[in-house]
Formats: C-alpha cells, sequence, structure tokens
C-alpha cells in the first residue's frame, strides 16, 4: 500500500514541477507527504574544525531551508495533504536513500533537473545515483524552462513489459495505481523487428 512519498527539493521551480503529480498520488491513495531539502555537506561535518568553522553558515543555510519548505508545505496543506518536512546536511543522493529508508516511504518522488549553483542540487546526477541506490519505487519527471508540468489529474497508467520476471515486479504498484486513481491500466510490449536481407538470384 503507498501510503508515504517522499519528495526532493532544492528551491527551484523545476524540482518542484513533480508536486503535481506529487498531489494527485497522494490525494487519491490517501498518502502522507514528506519534503526533504538536502544542504551539500559530508556526514563527519559535526566533528571537524571545517563544520564548525561554518557553522554559522549552515545553521543560517538550514534556517532559510526550512522557511522554503514551510512555505511550500502550507500551498499543499492548503490543497488538502498531509505533509512534513525535513532538512538535513550530506550528499544529496545519499540523504535522500537514508530519508527514505529511516522513514519507510512507498515511493521517492523527483524532477530529473534542477538549476545548478552553490544553493541547488545538479538534479540529472542525483536522480541518476537515486535510481540505482533506493530499493523504494521512484517517480521521475523531466520538465523544462520552456514548459511547465500542468498540474492535471492522472489519466493512465502505462506499464512496459519485455516477458522477464523483473520487469513484471512493477506490476503490484501499478495495478495499485490504477484501482486508486479510478484510471485504466495499459500493459504493452515491443516486438522487435529483425532486418531482413534480399539476395538477388541472378546475381548469383
Amino acid at each position: 500500500m503507498l501510503q508515504h512519498i517522499l519528495v526532493g527539493l532544492d528551491g527551484s521551480a523545476l524540482a518542484e514541477s513533480i508536486l503535481p503529480y506529487v498531489g494527485t498520488l497522494a490525494k487519491a491513495l490517501a498518502a502522507r507527504v514528506t519534503l526533504l531539502h538536502v544542504i551539500p555537506g559530508v556526514a563527519d561535518w559535526p566533528d571537524s574544525d571545517f563544520y564548525r568553522f561554518f557553522s554559522p553558515l549552515i545553521k543560517q543555510e538550514e534556517t532559510e531551508a526550512y522557511g522554503y519548505l514551510q512555505r511550500v508545505m502550507d500551498r499543499l496543506v492548503a490543497s488538502g495533504l498531509t505533509v512534513q518536512s525535513r532538512v538535513v546536511v550530506g550528499d544529496a543522493a545519499t540523504e535522500i536513500g537514508k530519508t527514505g529508508e529511516q522513514t519507510s516511504v512507498d515511493l521517492v518522488a523527483l524532477a530529473t533537473h534542477g538549476r545548478s549553483g552553490l544553493r541547488r542540487w545538479v538534479y540529472g546526477s542525483v536522480a541518476e545515483k537515486v535510481l540505482h541506490t533506493t530499493h523504494a519505487p521512484l517517480l521521475l519527471i523531466r520538465p523544462t524552462e520552456e514548459q511547465t508540468v500542468p498540474p492535471s489529474g492522472l489519466t493512465h497508467v502505462i506499464i512496459p513489459l519485455d516477458g522477464s520476471p523483473i520487469a513484471e515486479t512493477a506490476l503490484p504498484m501499478a495495478v495499485e495505481l490504477a484501482q486508486q486513481c479510478g484510471v485504466p491500466l495499459v500493459l504493452f510490449r515491443v516486438g522487435e523487428v529483425l532486418p531482413l536481407t534480399f539476395v538477388d538470384p541472378m546475381s548469383m
């Protein structure tokens, strides 16, 4: 049962483009949402001279991050969602996976690209790392600067199959999403077309 969704946010509008999808799923499944912001750092910072030197700056980052997440939370709560937030220091992909395990999330939701900079994640690499390390199902979207994601509802659940047991492991969640959201479940498989070679018998 999908009851808890973890959303990674870096403060950019592109990262927030995942929120309409999360809102649709959370409402349909009565799931709670956790918003996560990761301040870049390393795990052993609290015990290092480097951390003690930069501690005031880190505290300021945390304060700003909580303020940002609170504004996002207010919008989501106003739409009827149950939302909480967390701010941690570390490697973004690592902390997303760790938080997912610690809080027993059923789905991790990310936009695949965000703006880069001192206070932004490089979302392509973060999403790729999470994809290869997390044990939770992963919802990814790829927005662009020119085209924002409209807050439309879910209309279909499509699942590609290749005949392997590994591909079929996605079926239980796909079935649950389709049932809970009241939308069709579409299964499809792509057949490989083999190239044909024709030989002119007159040339032999």
